[in-house]
């Protein structure tokens, strides 16, 4: 926040710190940005024999690790060091490692591996609407992917229910991905507590309760998907983040993959908010159809004896990073208003441009100075077509009690999960124009899945002002700047409303006419709404009426001979239009003291000390005041205040009586 403040010509500015505040998961040092990462991992787990009786013997030990990473289109292992055998586990093509210890089996022992593995930020492109529902003929191969598990409840009643809501009516399979995904991260807590940290809960538990770390968000979101006939599967892996929540960056994570007919396993991680996509920082290790699926297992031969075994321990760190990756996306923001007065709402919007000819799905944040109060969530995500542009707002408010000889500057930042990011401003000042919350609602987009919606340009050619009372006329221009024609489209301004078809490259034309009894700045707000559109723009004016000052005199009550008296004019606009050409005239006894100023904008001061004046009994000062608008047109005011002269001996009453004579004939 930047503070400034003007007074009798000084400037004067004061630089606050802004804290800005990012999201959990938000890369700090944006490791994510890279095409790629050299990334040194070791897995390394342990047992020990615990005897159980007078005899104990083991024969055999074995144990099969699971979590191993693998090759495959955005990963690949350079360099790998280990005594285990590589594995297929039950016949899919998941590896894993098996060690085994014959007899003499030793007292403890460790076992993992080291590598070196090199990712790639590539991701398999959705170019085209895939069909939803999936057709049977199409699930060939991934069918054990749509059974419910224990923990993936995919029949649940709930489960089912707020699934078909989310779905119902989607033709397009990423989109019906997409909104079960945001659906969750808008309403699943993010949250390390014991009951979900220690174990899986079902999905049906995830959805009643609202709460639960990244294999619960996933587990619902695989339940909500199988429920509607989309397969889904759990991926366990490695992930960095620079979430508080944790010791160390490297942490265990997992995410879920949704199958797409002819394109294949599609990642879609919410706790990161990476729809569509994984970025370079995760290291994939394992699938299963259910998260509870062991990272190790045991097997152990003898008598009198048990294992005692340790959770794994990952060691990883970053050998060599790549280029830094060209964004798909432009993000643009603006404000509804660059100066708005104390306590006054505002909109900040951001504009999205997706550049790939994919499908690009986003999070979006925006962050701003503690004092600046916004309203909702702050996080959104958004799905973008292919070239598409899309749009979102968020509603923020300034602090009302500022100190009113200061105005103040607010900047914010609006930032993806991948940290692209644009800054912006804007400024809350005395006597701006101030919007209510129920002005901001009539400007806010209600649906911005209006897709089509920035097709359409509206303009409507405004007076730059008009006086209280006075009509004048507008004429507002609705433009179809797309490739569709627009049918049964309601356009309006303000209250004023008609049903048009605009045709490709064609227009419509609203007339109105304005009329206000309050001074202001007076707006035609200009929307635009059929089943494909929603647009909402507002052209601003100003009200003007007649300026009027209010003068005030403080004088002190009395004052002694060869005593300096204070006299302070105080002038303050009372109207909204603001005076030109302000004289001001203190007329006392044998004197005037004139000052002008070219505008009064807002509240002026003056001051004057007067150095032993001729004092009498009774002593009256008269402030004359006029001023002009922007016509021409001239304006007056005046006021007095008295001072009482007092005469501490016979002298100063003989001064007084003839200052008084002589003031009578000045």
């Amino acid at each position: 926040m930047k503070k400034s403040r003007t007074m009798l010509g000084l400037f004067c500015m004061l630089l606050v710190l802004v804290v800005l505040f990012f999201l959990p998961f938000v890369l700090a040092d944006d490791l994510a940005m890279h095409d790629s990462l050299d990334i040194s991992l070791v897995v390394e787990g342990n047992w020990s024999v615990t005897p159980s009786g007078h005899q104990s013997a083991l024969n055999s030990v074995s144990t099969d690790l699971l979590l191993v990473p693998q090759n495959d289109f955005r990963q690949e292992i350079t360099d790998w060091k280990s005594s285990g055998i590589k594995m297929d586990k039950d016949g899919t093509n998941t590896d894993g490692l098996y060690f085994n210890w014959e007899k003499p089996v030793p007292e403890k022992a460790s076992f993992g591996y080291t590598s070196t593995i090199h990712t790639k930020n590539v991701y398999r492109p959705i170019s085209t609407v895939v069909s939803f529902p999936i057709l049977d003929s199409q699930l060939h191969g991934v069918e054990q992917y749509l059974l419910p598990t224990v923990t993936i409840d995919s029949t649940n009643p709930a489960v089912v229910a707020k699934a078909a809501e989310l779905a119902q009516g989607q033709k397009d399979l990423f989109k019906v991905s997409f909104v079960m995904a945001s659906w969750i991260e808008q309403n699943v807590k993010y949250d390390l507590n014991s009951l979900t940290s220690q174990a899986s809960q079902k999905a049906s538990w995830v959805l009643e309760h609202k709460e639960g770390v990244c294999d619960e968000m996933s587990s619902l979101f695989i339940a909500m998907a199988r429920s509607q006939g989309i397969p889904a599967r759990f991926v366990s892996g490695i992930s960095y983040s620079t979430s508080d929540l944790f010791d160390t960056p490297w942490q265990p994570h997992g995410w879920a993959e949704v199958y797409f007919p002819n394109a294949g396993w599609i990642p879609f991680d919410i706790a990161f908010g990476e729809y569509g996509y994984v970025d370079v920082t995760h290291i994939r290790m394992s699938e299963s159809d259910d998260p509870t699926t062991p990272a190790t297992s045991y097997q152990w031969f003898g008598n009198g004896a048990d294992l005692t075994t340790n959770p794994l321990r990952f060691d990883v760190s970053i050998l060599k990073q790549g280029m830094r990756t060209q964004e798909s996306l432009v993000l643009k923001s603006s404000v509804l208003s660059d100066t708005i007065e104390f306590g006054s709402y505002d909109l900040v919007k951001a504009t999205l441009k997706n550049t790939a000819d994919s499908y690009t799905a986003t999070t979006l944040q925006l962050s701003a100075p503690k004092e600046v109060s916004i309203l909702g969530r702050n996080r959104r995500s958004l799905l973008l077509m292919p070239q598409e542009t899309r749009e979102t707002y968020w509603v923020v408010r300034a602090p009302q009690d500022l100190d009113t000889t200061f105005y103040y500057h607010f900047p914010f930042l609006v930032y993806t999960e991948k940290n692209l990011s644009v800054q912006g401003e804007f400024t809350a000042k005395p006597g701006s124009q101030y919007y209510s919350q129920e002005d901001i609602n009539k400007l806010t987009i209600k649906d911005e899945e209006k897709e089509y919606s920035h097709q359409v340009d509206l303009v409507c050619e405004t007076p730059t002002s008009l006086v209280v009372g006075e009509k004048k006329s507008a004429r507002c221009t609705i433009r179809n700047q797309g490739a569709v024609s627009l049918d049964h489209l309601r356009f309006c301004a303000n209250e004023q409303c008609k049903t048009v078809d605009v045709a490709v490259d064609g227009s419509a034309v609203l007339d109105v006419t304005l009329a206000t009894s309050r001074a202001g700045v007076g707006a035609i707000i200009l929307t635009a709404e059929n089943n494909i559109v929603e647009r909402r723009v507002r052209f601003a004016f100003l009200v003007l009426d007649a300026p009027q000052i209010k003068v005030s005199l403080v004088v002190p009550e009395s004052a002694k001979r060869r005593e300096t008296i204070p006299l302070e004019i105080d002038l303050t606009k009372i109207s909204f239009t603001p005076a030109s050409n302000v004289s001001v005239t203190l007329h006392g006894s044998r004197f005037d003291h004139v000052w002008t100023l070219d505008h009064l904008t807002d509240a002026e001061k003056f001051v004057l000390e007067l150095s032993d004046p001729p004092l009498s009994f009774n002593n009256t000062y008269v402030v004359d005041v006029s001023w002009f608008d922007d016509q021409g047109h001239t304006f007056h005011t005046s006021t007095q205040g008295s001072v009482r002269g007092d005469a501490t001996s016979f002298q100063d009453k003989i001064v007084f009586f003839f200052n008084e004579v002589l003031g009578v004939f000045s």
